[in-house]
C-alpha cells in the first residue's frame, strides 16, 4: 500500500501539469460524484439492514 501511495504522489505532479486547471476541476467534481455515490450506497445498505430487523406490532 505504501508503494502504491508513493507512486500516486510521484505521478500527481505530472498529472496536474498535464490536465491543467480545467481538467483538474473536472476530475475533482467527478471524484466527488463517485464518493457521494459510495456514501449513498452505504446509507441505503445500512438503512435497509436496520429497517429489515424492525418488526411492527399492531
Amino acid at each position: 500500500m505504501a508503494i502504491l501511495i508513493g507512486l500516486m504522489f510521484t505521478v500527481a505532479t505530472r498529472l496536474t501539469q498535464l490536465l491543467g486547471h480545467v481538467g483538474m476541476t473536472v476530475l475533482i467534481k467527478v471524484m466527488g460524484l463517485f464518493t457521494m455515490a459510495i456514501g449513498v450506497q452505504f446509507i441505503a445498505t445500512g438503512a435497509s439492514t436496520i429497517l429489515g430487523q424492525v418488526t411492527l406490532r399492531v
